[in-house]
C-alpha cells in the first residue's frame, strides 16, 4: 500500500498517512474483524453505530458511539484506539467518542420516528409521535475523546479547548453545567430522513455479525 508524503492525520496516539476511502460495507467488513479479534473483551462498554454513514448521504467517516459506566479507562482506551487504528488499516475514517449520559436514548432510538437517537418522548412515555423530535433532551453532554485535538497536514482540524486529560490518551470534555437539554440533533438532521436506508437508521450495537451491507449504501 503506497504512503502519501503529503498526507499526515493524527489523533492522539494513531496516525496515519494514508488517506481513508468513503465508508463502504467491505472495508467496513475488514476493520470489524480486525477490532474483534484485538479486543477481547468489551467489559461494560457497548459500540453504536449511528451518524450520517447510515443515513445515506455524502460522508467521509463512520460515526461510534460509546456506552457504559466509565469503571475501566483502561479498556475504553484500548477499544477506541484499536477501532481508529483498525480502520487506517482498512481505509476507513472511525470518529469514535465516549458519552454514557446517552445510553438510554441510543438504545431505543429505534423507537423514535424521526430522529436517530430517541427523542424525549421516548424516554418519559414509551413511545414517539413524530412531532417533538427536536425538543430538548435531558442529556448532559459530556463525552470523552482519544485527543483533545486532530491534526491533519500539520495543522489543528478540530480542537476540544476546554477539554481535560483525564487518563493517558483520553481526554474529557463536560457540557455545560447550566444547559443539560440541548439537543443532540437539529433541524438538518430531521431533513435527511427521506435520504435513509428504509427504517435502519436507529443506532445499530456493534456485534461481531452486524452487517455492514444493511446499512451502509455503496457506492
Amino acid at each position: 500500500m503506497a504512503v502519501d508524503n503529503n498526507f499526515s492525520y493524527i489523533l492522539g496516539p494513531c496516525k496515519t498517512s494514508i488517506p481513508w476511502h468513503r465508508p463502504d460495507p467491505y472495508n467496513l467488513t475488514l476493520w470489524q474483524r480486525q477490532v474483534f479479534n484485538e479486543v477481547v473483551d468489551f467489559k461494560n462498554y457497548k459500540v453504536w453505530l449511528f451518524g450520517s454513514s447510515i443515513e445515506g448521504g455524502p460522508t467521509w467517516d463512520v460515526d461510534f458511539v460509546i456506552t457504559g459506566e466509565l469503571e475501566d479507562k483502561d479498556k475504553l482506551e484500548e477499544i477506541m484506539t484499536i477501532m481508529i487504528n483498525a480502520g487506517f488499516n482498512n481505509r476507513v475514517l472511525i470518529d469514535v467518542w465516549w458519552c454514557n449520559s446517552i445510553s438510554e436514548y441510543i438504545a431505543r432510538g429505534n423507537l423514535c420516528k424521526k430522529m436517530q437517537v430517541s427523542c424525549q418522548e421516548v424516554i418519559e412515555v414509551g413511545s414517539c409521535s413524530g412531532n417533538k423530535c427536536l425538543e430538548p433532551r435531558k442529556i448532559k453532554q459530556d463525552f470523552i475523546t482519544l485527543s483533545n485535538k486532530i491534526i491533519k497536514n500539520g495543522k489543528i482540524l478540530k480542537h476540544h479547548k476546554t477539554a481535560k486529560k483525564i487518563h493517558d490518551n483520553l481526554w474529557l470534555t463536560e457540557g455545560p453545567a447550566d444547559n443539560l437539554s440541548a439537543p443532540f440533533f437539529t433541524e438538518k438532521h430531521r431533513k435527511k430522513i427521506k435520504q435513509t436506508l428504509g427504517n435502519k437508521t436507529y443506532p445499530i450495537l456493534l456485534t461481531p455479525d452486524t452487517n455492514f451491507y444493511e446499512y451502509i449504501r455503496w457506492p
